[in-house]
């Protein structure tokens, strides 16, 4: 049996593009992340562990790049079990991410229009 046999996941797919969301305002598990850029430029998705989206300059438990792209070609991140394992990455105040500019803090100056966000919570 695979994982998500086991147990009932959420999926959190925004259709309104945003660079920010609270996925989960209390602790939870991340599964596995998709995302794009359609930005020529290299973005960097960043989990925190918060309750709300996070504000500029917040330091994130994780930051990860997601490769330029174009709009009929974006580049792409991939989180999923080979990368989290069984089981998950743990959050224990909440579930929220954001796409930035920068590498080590939330710099809030992506363009939601240029990214779409898939991710797998419990």
């Amino acid at each position: 049996m695979g994982l998500f046999e086991h147990i009932a996941v959420s999926v959190s797919n925004p259709l309104t593009q945003v660079t920010k969301e609270a996925t989960k305002t209390t602790p939870g598990t991340v599964f596995s992340l998709f995302v794009t850029n359609a930005n020529a430029t290299i973005r960097y998705f960043q989990w925190h562990n918060l309750v709300a989206v996070p504000a500029a300059a917040a330091v994130p438990v994780e930051s990860y790049p997601i490769p330029g792209g174009a709009a009929n070609t974006p580049g792409s991140l991939l989180l999923d079990i080979t990368h989290y394992t069984d089981g998950g990455a743990k959050f224990t105040t909440g579930i929220a991410w954001g796409i930035s500019t920068t590498f080590g803090t939330f710099t809030d100056s992506a363009t939601a229009a240029d990214h779409i966000v898939v991710v797998r919570y419990v």
